[in-house]
């Protein structure tokens, strides 16, 4: 029999098929849900962003395959079973090639999945289009269609395919493949993720690039390990009447699956170990190494050109220290993806060694008061997670915190004040956002180079791009930069963000003291999704997407009451901003220093948790204490941490989870606690005016549980909430 006529039979027999057709009805149901996925998150953060064909093509597609995946490896491995369940084999193996057969029922499964995956999108478009009546992008749906779910449902038919033909049994063909899914859904390697990407949605502002190379590096292995696999089943495949063995033994007769196995095995490893994506030491580690005393960060010119198209850097940094030590070294924390082309102390070439295991490096030092190291490096920022970036380089977006150690970080005792100068060039159509004050921006062949100072306490420079609007606002002497995406412009101006932004600045300015700096802007910047909250460094502080692109809903000045019962989305996003701005206060200007829960973390949650019940009621703010205690009392009850002998026998990658997430609680959540339960005894305004007169006693400079203690005239006890 013709093979195309075979394969047209066979999709016809399917079709007729009540499970065929119910699977084809739920996966669609499935992808129908998936348009309001953002909604249905356990992350408050992804309730009511704004739905675009971004947000509805990966929702859809990612309740199809979460759901299609199951669905179709239950329907390959009873598609090519049913002659084995009806006894009908011997009959089959007298009339056809029954290895050509099961091949046409693969590819006659792969054919229903497509037509599965083209109704659904026919029916997601038809909402998203007649329903919502938001514009559709047919680039994006091709790509997000494809790569979350068109490819690993045939992944799934082709793994399920191989693992029965290996197995020869549903039981434990099934087993095999719900363990490979569970792997694929809940892994925290991003490579093992096969069915569930790691990432929640795509970025409306930075595009698909930063987070879509890691997926479609995933799935370039996942074919590789299905071509395994099914080759594998190949080989394995009974022959009439045989048994395994016996199978094998003739299936090896033929060179080329043998060879084509081997082929596949070698592409398998070669593509683990290349991966080239993530730091393989986190950049953790550096801040448990010890710092080298005596020797002192001065200044730090860095001079960087970003190639967006390519997602790469080159960068020349000179570093300045003053040395009254007797060390022979200066370590450095750098970002693996960044390869080193020279090194030069003092005007001279140096070499440099790596230690073995982590992302740091040794730089040889001559015994003398002022060292002047000049490092220049190019590559491709590496991450240290498939989620939350500290720093990449793409088209539409650059984004790079002073974690990410793009600019490499001189592990040393700094002077109080370090000066930085340097320029940085970006593609023209980006506005670049720089640390400090702005000097210069000129115009070089399709590049900006944006010339910058800087006089601050710590070297963390961090750096950020976009197609922003930029807008310029001011409370007293003090000029603030809001920078954000011009597809987000009408919900800022609906929520009325900008007055939000002044009012927040106004109330720290009151209670606890004048701007820290009366050099430099304020810079209020919007990052990508991909790294969630937000961040504030010198006079930075940034917050991702989500919080400027909701759905518009009701406007903040409406009425109170039916605010205080809906609008929980609007308040936590509030709070999020009114913390980041917090830490110019605290942590970039006076940095808390000591043991948990003592840190700069506790005293911003402080601050916003006092703006929001200033601007909204005491209620509103209520509902962030109750957050707190209960995450305090979660923790607190954890039955390894009330028995800490206990934690043995968790495996390292929990109890680092475990140890994490209690460190977190301690500083976000109790300290906070335990700094309202200190105001509620001596009083809010003593408290408030004590605060203040530390913020100005230690400006710049850092502060110890101990001297805060003293300075606002506590007790330990006093701290006690319990």
């Amino acid at each position: 029999m013709n093979n195309l006529v075979l394969l047209k039979n066979e999709i016809k027999t399917l079709l007729k098929q009540k499970n065929v057709i119910a699977s084809i009805f739920l996966m669609n149901v499935f992808m129908v849900f998936g348009i309001n996925s953002i909604n249905n998150s356990n992350e408050m953060m992804m309730h009511e962003i704004k739905k675009t064909s971004t947000t509805i093509s990966f929702g859809s597609a990612q309740y199809g395959i979460t759901l299609g995946a199951l669905l179709f490896c239950i329907l390959t491995v009873l598609t090519l079973s049913k002659d084995q369940r009806k006894n009908t084999i011997d009959i089959i193996h007298s009339s056809i090639n029954y290895f050509k057969l099961n091949v046409i029922r693969m590819i006659s499964i792969i054919s229903i999945s497509l037509i599965t995956v083209l109704s659904g999108l026919i029916i997601v478009l038809g909402i998203q289009n007649f329903i919502f009546n938001i514009p559709i992008e047919f680039s994006i749906y091709a790509y997000t269609y494809t790569i979350i779910l068109l490819i690993p449902l045939a992944l799934s038919i082709v793994i399920s395919s191989g693992l029965y033909m290996i197995t020869d049994s549903i039981d434990i063909s099934l087993l095999s493949m719900g363990i490979l899914y569970s792997i694929g859904v809940f892994s925290s390697n991003y490579l093992l993720l096969w069915v569930k990407p790691a990432i929640p949605v795509f970025s409306d502002f930075a595009g698909i690039k930063p987070a879509g190379k890691l997926i479609e590096y995933n799935r370039l292995l996942w074919i590789c390990i299905a071509i395994f696999i099914l080759l594998l089943g190949l080989l394995c495949r009974r022959r009439y009447t045989l048994t395994l063995f016996r199978s094998l033994k003739i299936n090896m007769k033929s060179n080329i699956i043998p060879l084509l196995l081997f082929i596949s095995i070698l592409g398998i490893s070669f593509i683990w170990v290349k991966e080239p994506y993530m730091n393989k030491y986190n950049s953790i580690i550096a801040d448990n190494e010890e710092i080298i005393s005596k020797v002192m960060l001065e200044e730090i010119n860095p001079q960087v050109v970003f190639y967006a198209d390519k997602g790469k850097m080159e960068a020349n940094v000179n570093y300045k220290f003053h040395n009254n030590s007797k060390a022979d070294y200066i370590k450095f924390s750098i970002n693996e993806g960044l390869d080193i082309k020279d090194v030069k102390v003092n005007g001279k070439t140096e070499n440099y060694k790596r230690k073995n295991s982590t992302n740091i490096i040794y730089i040889n030092i001559p015994k003398e008061k002022n060292i002047s190291i000049d490092i220049s490096y190019s590559g491709n920022i590496k991450y240290d997670g498939a989620m939350g970036y500290a720093g990449y380089i793409c088209n539409d977006s650059i984004y790079l915190l002073e974690n990410s150690n793009w600019i490499f970080r001189p592990l040393t005792e700094t002077k109080k004040m370090i000066t930085s100068t340097g320029y940085f060039k970006a593609p023209d159509n980006l506005s670049l956002v720089t640390p400090g004050k702005l000097t210069e921006v000129t115009k070089e062949k399709g590049y900006k180079k944006w010339n910058y100072t800087l006089e601050a306490p710590s070297m963390d420079l961090a750096v950020f791009a976009g197609k922003y609007v930029k807008k310029e606002l001011s409370l007293g002497n003090t000029p603030i930069e809001f920078y954000y995406s011009p597809r987000h412009e009408e919900y800022i101006k609906h929520r009325n963000i900008e007055d939000y932004l002044i009012d927040i600045f106004a109330f720290y300015e009151k209670n606890f003291g004048a701007y820290p700096s009366d050099k430099y802007p304020l810079k209020i910047v919007e990052t990508s999704i991909y790294k969630p909250g937000g961040h504030s460094s010198i006079n930075i502080v940034t917050f991702a997407e989500y919080i400027l692109n909701r759905e518009l809903g009701k406007k903040a000045n409406d009425d109170i009451d039916i605010f205080r019962k809906s609008d929980f989305t609007f308040l936590h996003d509030i709070n999020l901003i009114a913390h980041e701005i917090s830490h110019q206060w605290w942590g970039t200007s006076v940095e808390p220093v000591g043991d948990m829960p003592w840190s700069s973390e506790g005293l911003a949650n402080y601050s916003s948790c006092k703006y929001m019940e200033n601007k909204f009621g005491e209620k509103e703010s209520s509902y962030f204490l109750f957050s707190w205690n209960s995450n305090v009392n979660k923790l607190n009850n954890n039955y390894y941490i009330k028995n800490p002998r206990e934690k043995k026998k968790l495996s390292k990658f929990y109890a680092k989870q475990l140890e994490l997430e209690y460190k977190k609680m301690q500083a976000y959540h109790k300290m906070p606690i335990m700094l309202l339960a200190a105001e509620e005894r001596i009083g809010e305004d003593k408290f408030l005016s004590n605060l203040s007169k530390i913020y100005y006693s230690h400006r710049f400079g850092k502060l110890t549980y101990e001297n805060f203690l003293n300075e606002m005239d506590l007790t330990e006890e006093a701290m006690n909430f319990e």
